[in-house]
């Protein structure tokens, strides 16, 4: 192939790549909240401290759909404080994930995730979850509530990892 054919292919596949993600470096965005790659890093490793465990031992795209969910979770519930959430811990048995204060945002997600359940049917879940403005890296997978499937694992359509039909 002629390298002129080349390079308007290849210029064309990186700026369809860079249309996929927010901005470089985001992981999440959630209503306006975001969180960078850099913040996912330090939440990896504040739980793997926690833990008492490697950081690779944690799936990175596990924290951002934890992440994602407790912000589901948070547009459902208003009235539940962060103490609220954080004295369920023992309940949840995750009372060593608040020792680590980097990997408390993960902790207060976790049992936000758990919760969700308990707040709605499944209409009410996917109606709130429609309704967040949401840009998630597809390096962490796909949100599509509209589908019944709130969160597709990166990688593969086939197997979603929180379904709720």
């Amino acid at each position: 192939m002629k390298l002129t054919r080349l390079v308007p292919a290849a210029v064309a596949a990186v700026a369809l790549l860079a249309g996929c993600s927010p901005t470089p470096g985001t992981a999440l965005v959630v209503d306006g909240t975001h969180y960078t790659e850099g913040q996912v890093s330090e939440i990896v490793d504040g739980c793997a401290e926690a833990l008492d465990i490697t950081p690779d031992q944690i799936r990175r795209s596990g924290v951002v759909g934890t992440l994602l969910l407790g912000k589901l979770f948070d547009s459902l519930v208003t009235d539940t404080s962060e103490a609220d959430i954080q004295a369920m811990a023992e309940q949840f048995q995750a009372e060593q994930l608040f020792d680590v204060e980097a990997c408390k945002p993960l902790a207060l997600a976790n049992i936000k995730t758990q919760l969700l359940g308990t707040v709605g049917n499944d209409d009410v879940i996917l109606e709130a979850a429609s309704a967040l403005d949401v840009q998630l890296n597809p390096r962490y997978g796909k949100w599509d509530p509209a589908s019944g499937t709130l969160l597709y694992p990166s990688g593969s359509l086939s197997e979603p990892s929180v379904s709720l039909r």
